[in-house]
Order: structure tokens, then C-alpha cells, then sequence
């Protein structure tokens, strides 16, 4: 009897345990993949796109569970190296979930208040740029939208040597707050670096410390680094200069290796298996043991939304993660360096996320087209709209102010109505779908994001609230003017080489007889020319510094300081030009030519003065 039994016991063993199996390969991703097809899907992905990828590397992860990591093409395309699990990528801004974790760890020892003033954790009279009374909270500098405006240089360094310790790099760049805190959002590098500082301050370590002791170390990243040379992890550094990163079409921008001063914000590079390490201890959620937090809630209150869209009631950031819809609600963050891109996102309900990282700048084959592998697609339909959002809309995330606000003319919008309640946005590849009241979908060839429309802020004016940045509704005329007085400028600095080239010909010919009047005429007119001409080679110059993404503020306060002086000139000559006019010696052709002269000068003031060109401090 007991044989029997025996073998009905073994029976049913192996019954349990191909149905386990069975259960096991029926495993789908929430797009409904399965488990066993994630590698076939990918793989031909890849493949399809293999013309225009560098190299890139992918991990699916389901909680502590590594689902599929594979790496595809070459870290360096010219000598043929393998991207392999070897391979170091940056992280770009998903460092920032570094800078959170660390808060969220020190809000849980009683050490940080999220809704504190943050002057309590810094040192005294630390802000020189604030411009309102409203406190500046944790919140706000998690939610980004603490009131800052966009800063350019001093970001990425290509000498070590320019490298300034966090808080001295935080105070020698501080941009302008130019937004009461809460009312706007405006993606800050500068507040999460400065989240970073508060970190070291409270805790008592360098931040690198900090994450290498309460981060890489109780997760086993043993190859990751962070500081901002990289200099904490050798291993890490030499592989990265190993490698090269490219742009989209696979053209080589060198190791692109760069420096950051505000290492929170962006520095930490490493292999993938380490990034997944990290990002599956996210997915731990009402787990009774996690390696990151010691209380459950913790999580729980991290992975909670912390800010809203306009609507009161669609998450749009929580804790430091930006939220989004596919077929379930999604967390993330990404990341892109002047080489390289990342993306790392997942499903707290059911613990699946994705890791994708690429050697290619502004990279969104991958960093788009797998997110819907994964997740599967948002299921919308297009509905009317009462709300028309056409118009010419200013990203929050720009230069309001200083020497560096002609780069507001880069992060203009202009949406133009297309279909029956869609529009486009001319010059990108961006559509924009009405997808409920107030609600849109918008469509970046590929990545579907939300988009909800705030009626009117404060001043009446219309906003389109994306995930990190509002767009915020200014008069278009008033930028026709802009750019009308800037193509005054480009003329008027023709005319002013040309000018100056007829003077200083007339004034170096040896048979010219001139009264010595006359010569005091021609040396005014030649240095006002000089200084238009001077104006203009400023504006070229601080343009393309900060177009090269490693622009320095010590290299650029000279040309301003000689702009401020070129602003001068003309005011000057004209009001000599006034006092002096009835008292000319010269003919009426003359008269005009120095009115024409001084009404050029007058053209470059006002554009040093509307760009804050002249801004120096």
C-alpha cells in the first residue's frame, strides 16, 4: 500500500511541477509579450535597426528577477569592439535618482523633511539670485519646480583642472530664479546638484561617499562610478576611455568623455547589470526587506505622486520619477550626456521594468520603441476639444534673463492646428491628439507622452504642461520684433565694415588733406564701427561657446564686460552728435552719414540690451 501511495505521491509531484513550468513559459510582460519571446522580439528589433545603431544594451527585469540582458553592436564602431556585459554606459540624468534615493534614505532616519525650507540644511545666506519670499522646499527640488531658470556653462568640463568642489560650482554658476516656487515646471540640473549638496551636508559625507556606502555598496555595484572624474572606480574609468560614442547616423564624437562639477545631476557610469541592480530595487514595493530603505513605507511614499498636472488628478512626478501611461502606469527617468542616452522605467504594480543604454547621443529608436515592447501602447481615442491650443509657446526650461537668453529663440514652440482636433508642431516631428478634456496625447515620432493644457496661469496666459517642462504662451509679434531687430544688428554690423573699411582708407591716404574737424569726425564714426563690429563678433562668440555644450563662464565674462563698453559707445556719440549738430562744419551728405552711423550703434544697444548682452556679473 505504502508503493502505491509512493508512487501517486511522485505522480502528482511531477504533475505540480509541469504545471509550475507551464505557468512559468505563459509569464507575459503587461504588452502581453511572453516571458520566453522577450529575446526573438528584441533581437529583431535590432536587427531592423542595425544601420543607424552604435552600440546599445537591454535588461527587462521583473522585481529582483533578470528577465533578458543582452548587449548588441560596438563600443567602438572604427576598431570593431564588441559592446559586451563589460560595458560601461552613462547614466546622464537617471544619476538623479541617485540624488532622491539619498534624500528618501535620510528622510526616513528623521534627518530631512521634505517640506522643510531648505536654507535650514544650507549654509547661511547661501541663494544670492532668489527673487521670492515663497520657501524653496525638498519638494520642490524633486518636482523641479523650485523657480530657476536654465543655466549653460560651466556643465561639462574637458579639463580636470576647471573641476570645483560642489558647493563652490553650485554658488559660482547660481542661476536666477525667475519662477515663484510651485507655480511652474522647469527641469533643473542646478537643483538636483544642489539636492546633492544638501546630502553631503546633513550626512556629513562627500555625496560620492554617501551613494558608494548606502547605494552601490548594499546593492553590489561594484562597477559603477559617480564622482565627477570618475576617479572612485579606476575599473570604470579605464573602460570608458576605451570606448567612443557616437551621434544618431553613427558618425564618432571620440570618447566624449566630459566632466561635471554638478556630478549629482548626471555623472554615474557604469555596466548595465549594476544599473539593474539599482533599478529592480524600485520594483521591491511592499516587500518587508529591501536593500535601500528599512521601512516598506518608504518606497511606498517615493513611488507616490508628489506633483500633479493641471487637472489635480493625473500623477506627474512622484518623488523625483516622472509618470507616464501605456497599458499600465509607468515610472521613469532618462538620461542623455553629449554621447550617450539612457532609459530606465517600470510597472510598480507588477514589478516590471526596462534598463536601455546606448553610446549614441539623442538616441530614441531604443530609448522609444522598446518602452512599448514592455509596456505595450496607451489605448486612446480622439475626442473634441473645446480648447484651442494653437500658437507660439516658450519652454520654462530656457534663459528668462542674462547673457545667455538668445538661447530662449531655441526652446520656442509653435503648434499649429492640423486635423479635426489634432495639430502639428512645425519644424519636429510632433503631433499632437486630442485625447479628452484638456488632455492631449503628443506623439515624438515613436514616444507617446501626455500633454495637458492649464487654461490660464497667473497672467492669463495659456500653458502646455509636459512632464519636465510647461510651455507657456507668449506674443508672437513680440518675437517677430526680436528677430527684426536682430537682422538690424546683422545689417547694421555690414554696414559698419564696410564703413569702417572706406575711413580708414581715406584716413591712411598719404595725399588726403584734411582739416583736423573733419579728421575728428572720421576717427568718431571709425570707432563707433569698431564697435558694432566688436558687439556682433560678442554675440557670435558667447553663441557658439555655449553651442559647443562645454562652455565656460571665465571664458566668456571678458566679451560681455567688452560688450557693456560697446553698449556705451553709441549713446555716447549720439549725444555728442546732438550737442554739437547746429555747430557742424560739414555738409548735409555728411549730416546724414553720422546720423546713419549713430542710428547703427543705437540698433546694437538695444540688442545689448534685450539680450542682456551686457550682463557680466
Amino acid at each position: 500500500m505504502k508503493k502505491y501511495l509512493y508512487i501517486l505521491a511522485l505522480l502528482l509531484c511531477l504533475v505540480l511541477m509541469k504545471t509550475a513550468n507551464a505557468a512559468e513559459s505563459n509569464d507575459t510582460l503587461p504588452s502581453g509579450l511572453n516571458y520566453l519571446d522577450i529575446e526573438q522580439s528584441i533581437d529583431t528589433y535590432v536587427s531592423a535597426n542595425e544601420e543607424t545603431t552604435a552600440a546599445v544594451s537591454v535588461a527587462v527585469f521583473s522585481k529582483d528577477k533578470v528577465l533578458f540582458e543582452k548587449a548588441y553592436g560596438f563600443v567602438d564602431i572604427e576598431n570593431q569592439l564588441h559592446n559586451d556585459e563589460n560595458a560601461v554606459f552613462e547614466w546622464g540624468s537617471c544619476t538623479k535618482l541617485l540624488v532622491w534615493t539619498s534624500i528618501m534614505q535620510l528622510m526616513e532616519q528623521g534627518k530631512i523633511d521634505l517640506d522643510e525650507d531648505i536654507r535650514t540644511y544650507l549654509p547661511y545666506n547661501f541663494f544670492k539670485k532668489l527673487h521670492f519670499n515663497t520657501p524653496i522646499t525638498m519638494l520642490n527640488l524633486m518636482n523641479h519646480n523650485a523657480g530657476w531658470q536654465e543655466i549653460l556653462t560651466d556643465l561639462f568640463l574637458d579639463d580636470k583642472s576647471d573641476i570645483k568642489e560642489l558647493e563652490d560650482a553650485l554658488r559660482y554658476i547660481e542661476p536666477e530664479q525667475v519662477n515663484e516656487p510651485g507655480k511652474v515646471t522647469a527641469y533643473s540640473n542646478w537643483g538636483t546638484a544642489l539636492a546633492g549638496l544638501i546630502v553631503e551636508r546633513v550626512s556629513g559625507e562627500a555625496f560620492d561617499d554617501y551613494v558608494h556606502t548606502h547605494i552601490f555598496k548594499p546593492l553590489d555595484m561594484k562597477h559603477t562610478a559617480i564622482s565627477s572624474d570618475l576617479s572612485d572606480n579606476e575599473w570604470v574609468l579605464n573602460k570608458r576611455l576605451q570606448e567612443k560614442c557616437y551621434n544618431t547616423d553613427n558618425k564618432s564624437l571620440g570618447t566624449s568623455l566630459y566632466y561635471l562639477s554638478l556630478y549629482p545631476a548626471g555623472m554615474a557610469t557604469g555596466t548595465i547589470s549594476d544599473f539593474v541592480k539599482f533599478a529592480s530595487a524600485f520594483t521591491l514595493k511592499n516587500e518587508n526587506s529591501n536593500p535601500l530603505f528599512r521601512n516598506p513605507d518608504t518606497l511606498n511614499e517615493m513611488l507616490s505622486p508628489s506633483s500633479y498636472f493641471a487637472d489635480g488628478e493625473t500623477a506627474r512626478n512622484s518623488h523625483g520619477f516622472w509618470n507616464d501611461e501605456y497599458s499600465v502606469s509607468v515610472l521613469w527617468h532618462n538620461g542623455g550626456t553629449i554621447g550617450s542616452s539612457s532609459w530606465f522605467a517600470f510597472d510598480p504594480i507588477s514589478g516590471t521594468g526596462v534598463v536601455i543604454m546606448t553610446n549614441q547621443s539623442h538616441e530614441s529608436i531604443y530609448n522609444c520603441g522598446i518602452l512599448s515592447k514592455v509596456f505595450g501602447q496607451y489605448n486612446y481615442k480622439i475626442t473634441a476639444n473645446n480648447i484651442d491650443i494653437s500658437g507660439m509657446y516658450l519652454a520654462s526650461r530656457t534663459c528668462y534673463t542674462g547673457f545667455a537668453k538668445l538661447y530662449s529663440l531655441l526652446t520656442m514652440m509653435q503648434v499649429v492646428p492640423d486635423k479635426e482636433n489634432s495639430y502639428i508642431v512645425p519644424g519636429a516631428s510632433q503631433t499632437i491628439k486630442s485625447i479628452g478634456e484638456r488632455t492631449y496625447l503628443i506623439d515624438m515620432g515613436g514616444l507617446k507622452q501626455f500633454l495637458l493644457v492649464q487654461t490660464t496661469n497667473d497672467q492669463g496666459k495659456k500653458v502646455l504642461q509636459m512632464h519636465s517642462t510647461d510651455y507657456i504662451e507668449i506674443n508672437g509679434y513680440g518675437i517677430i520684433a526680436k528677430l527684426v531687430l536682430m537682422g538690424l544688428f546683422v545689417i547694421s554690423a555690414i554696414y559698419s565694415i564696410i564703413l569702417l573699411i572706406i575711413n580708414l582708407i581715406r584716413l591712411f591716404r598719404k595725399k588726403r588733406k584734411t582739416d583736423r574737424k573733419k579728421r575728428i569726425y572720421s576717427n568718431h564714426r571709425i570707432i563707433l564701427n569698431l564697435s558694432v563690429i566688436l558687439s556682433m563678433f560678442v554675440f557670435v562668440y558667447v553663441s557658439f561657446n555655449l553651442a559647443s555644450n562645454a562652455a565656460l563662464y571665465s571664458k566668456l565674462q571678458w566679451s560681455l564686460v567688452l560688450n557693456a563698453i560697446c553698449g556705451i559707445v553709441p549713446i555716447t556719440y549720439m549725444f555728442n552728435l546732438i550737442v554739437h549738430f547746429k555747430k557742424l562744419d560739414c555738409s548735409n551728405k555728411t549730416k546724414v552719414g553720422l546720423i546713419i552711423n549713430g542710428i547703427a550703434g543705437l540698433i546694437m544697444t538695444l540688442n545689448v540690451l534685450v539680450w542682456d548682452a551686457y550682463k557680466f556679473w
